[in-house]
């Protein structure tokens, strides 16, 4: 039950839970006193699920029992006003003698009727789904332990869903949600019965006021002026001149945090007028490395002893013909990158020294050549394929407003007059800011003598950052970008 308790819940932290065979109700109450005492926090969700142990020894009357729990549950909920109970009512065995199915029977009974009597804040939660699974001895099958856990842990999900959905607009949703709503499809009815966000099984500490301290932290610090204060949504400033992936700041939620890296990670992290800072995508390293992992790790199996257990599998799959996974996905990358097979017969030949490195040239020239075909069949990619003739990776990025210019130029589609005339008829060709010619990318880059500050080469390429190297040159760069994030700000056409 614990297990599949935690599997459910994504193994969250959480969630805390507290199990123990042989535990009377006294017991557990007594362990949630300790916890509510450490969390020190005025919300949480506490589920107890216990009382076997009661009903078959028959020690104490149920009223007593009872009477007991409904005592610290009013306690726990001075303690904690803004948190929720649930208390699991025992399973009915389908058949048994007369003695156990009555004493179940009254447990629950009393168990509902002490929940009513609270009110809504504390609730029963039936354990009987499997009913002929349940001996008589009342200890819980492998299948109905499964099917407990498993409900559980979609019931605490969903308020930790709802705690991060609830601070989400609904820009960022599917477009249908209403500003302030969960958009995860659930009814209002269930979000106003689970308010609660934490279990014993609980996680301290989720009371709102994280948001609050969050935000009053930037304002002292003067990070949010002209930035209106709403504690429900996410805060996105605009694009400095010197932004950094960690300038998207965003309100301290997993989800929101978690979108925001896979903006930055994926390279769409928002530029210069919300575009992303990725504007051509090759193959990439991904299917290269596949390729490269795959086969390399290939050709070192079948170099290794005959009774190696890796090397007879990988021969028995061969010959047996095996189609699996792994020879599908492999057999693909050899054929897209021109790979030869694996030649069980002349693997220990002599004169390589080095077994992947054969495999990683014939990937790279493959993808290198496919790379520069695809360069060729773009006319805005002249500079950038006559100046760069091999894939590397390129640092003088730094998501800052003139690196996303920056980006456009290299490729050719810097939004200059001239460039926006081939698509807009009519439109003014002319420099906004010097009148004296027309605006293209030299002119902008180069040129323009209102631009500041001066251009700091009279080498387009370098200026765009083609073949940099060394301090001096990469300079010369930064001056490129400070050029175009003055152009975008005075005299860029905005249509």
């Amino acid at each position: 039950m614990k297990w599949a308790t935690l599997h459910t819940v994504g193994w969250n932290q959480k969630v805390q839970f507290r199990a123990e065979t042989k535990t009377t109700l006294r017991e557990v109450t007594k362990a949630v006193d300790a916890e509510l005492e450490r969390w020190g926090t005025d919300e949480a969700m506490v589920v107890i699920h216990a009382g076997c142990k009661e009903v078959l020894s028959g020690s104490e009357p149920h009223e007593e029992v009872l009477n007991d729990l409904r005592a610290r549950l009013q306690r726990w909920k001075e303690r904690a006003p803004n948190s929720r109970f649930v208390v699991y009512a025992l399973p009915v065995p389908w058949r048994g003698t007369s003695e156990i199915l009555n004493t179940c029977k009254r447990w629950n009974d009393g168990m509902r009727s002490m929940c009513r009597e609270l009110g809504p804040w504390v609730e029963v939660a039936a354990s009987s789904s499997f009913r002929e699974e349940v001996p008589e001895d009342l200890i819980y099958s492998e299948n109905m332990a499964k099917d407990i856990g498993k409900r559980l842990g979609r019931r605490l999900k969903e308020p930790m869903e709802r705690e991060v959905e609830k601070r989400i607009p609904s820009q960022l949703g599917d477009g249908n949600s209403q500003p302030g709503a969960c958009t995860n499809g659930r009814g209002t009815t269930q979000a106003e019965r689970w308010q609660g966000t934490q279990a014993y099984v609980g996680f301290p500490g989720a009371n709102g006021t994280g948001m609050e301290k969050w935000i009053e932290s930037l304002q002292q610090r003067g990070d949010m002026e002209g930035v209106p204060v709403n504690a429900e949504g996410p805060y996105t400033w605009p694009v400095a001149e010197e932004q950094t992936s960690a300038d998207l700041r965003m309100a301290p939620t997993d989800r929101e945090i978690k979108r925001a890296m896979k903006r930055v990670d994926a390279g769409t992290a928002p530029g210069c007028d919300g575009l992303p800072m990725s504007l051509i995508k090759a193959l990439g390293p991904k299917a290269r490395e596949k390729a490269v992992a795959k086969a390399g790790y290939e050709n070192r199996l079948v170099r290794l002893p005959e009774q190696n257990v890796a090397r007879r599998m990988l021969v028995h799959t061969i010959f047996a013909g095996r189609s699996t996974r792994w020879t599908r996905r492999t057999a693909a990358l050899r054929r897209h990158f021109g790979l030869p097979a694996v030649c069980l017969e002349r693997a220990n030949e002599e004169g390589k020294t080095k077994p992947g490195e054969g495999v990683w040239l014939k990937v790279h020239e493959v993808e290198t050549t496919a790379w520069r075909d695809s360069a060729a069949t773009k006319s805005s990619l002249e500079i950038y394929r006559g100046e760069k003739p091999e894939i590397s990776t390129e640092r003088i990025y730094d998501n800052s407003r003139g690196s996303a210019l920056l980006a456009e130029a290299r490729v050719g589609v810097l939004r200059t007059r001239l460039w926006r005339a081939r698509f807009t008829e009519g439109l003014a060709k002319t420099c906004a800011l010097c009148g004296g010619s027309d605006e293209t990318l030299s002119h902008v880059v180069l040129e323009c003598c209102e631009i500041r500050p001066p251009a700091g080469t009279a080498a387009l390429p370098i200026a765009l950052g083609f073949s940099v190297e060394g301090g001096e040159l990469r300079k010369v760069v930064e001056v490129t970008k400070r050029r175009l994030e003055y152009w975008w700000r005075r005299g860029a056409l905005r249509v």
